[in-house]
């Protein structure tokens, strides 16, 4: 675009066009994040039902934004606030600015598939690369970001290090820790429970709440094995 050859007129027609599209979009972006807001507390109070990382696509479910789910075998990212378009559909044309699809699985160096925090769901005995070493499931779960292998220990298994040697056994049993309670209770940093058979310790002081469950407040609590002389 040659502005220097352009007219005045030209140019100021220009830059009203440059305006009404610079609103527009504001707008939209305004509007997304409101629609986002609306789709959270409509999860927090059990109005609009929260997906599970992964879990297989529904029709007539709300997905937001970074919801994770599963169609036809394949994994996809939801890219919209209020999504309740089908993944993969290709008879829709802006499909693709709702939806992208998620990589294929990736062979690792160890000549293991590379483990996914993006919603992959891993049965015990699986056996995975992560930062260049072997790893074997203990349980079966669904992946979540902060769950990788050498952080959820209670998940995940050390087969071998980078120069192929086995891990050293460890002695320790496995503590038996309370149930978490979501109501209202104050908890301390340090304090550490079970929730759906994973063992978390507390990161810092808080009263906890029944919508914010130890699976998606990683700010709260982490996950890991707590053995019985911690």
């Amino acid at each position: 675009m040659d502005l220097e050859h352009m007219t005045n007129e030209e140019l100021y027609a220009l830059i009203d066009d440059a305006q009404t599209e610079l609103g527009r979009r504001q707008t939209r972006d305004v509007f997304d994040r409101e629609l986002a807001e609306v789709v959270q507390k409509g999860r927090e109070s059990g109005i609009i039902e929260t997906p599970e990382v992964g879990e297989e696509w529904q029709a007539g479910h709300v997905y937001s934004l970074d919801d994770v789910v599963t169609r036809n075998g394949q994994r996809y990212l939801s890219l919209h606030p209020y999504n309740v378009w089908e993944p993969g559909d290709e008879s829709n044309p802006v499909h693709w600015t709702l939806w992208k699809l998620l990589e294929e699985p990736e062979e690792g160096e160890t000549g293991y598939i590379l483990w996914s925090g993006l919603g992959v769901k891993y049965e015990a005995g699986d056996v995975h690369e992560h930062d260049g070493q072997v790893w074997e499931a203990l349980q079966s779960h669904t992946s979540q970001p902060d769950w990788a292998p050498g952080v959820a220990h209670s998940l995940w298994k050390l087969v071998a290090a980078e120069n192929g040697g086995e891990e050293e056994p460890v002695d320790d049993e496995p503590a038996e820790l309370p149930e978490w309670d979501g109501n209202g209770h104050n908890y301390t940093t340090g304090d550490t429970f079970t929730y759906e058979g994973v063992p978390y310790r507390v990161r810092q002081d808080h009263t906890s709440q029944p919508h914010y469950t130890p699976d998606q407040v990683p700010a709260l609590y982490e996950p890991g094995t707590i053995t019985g002389d911690e």
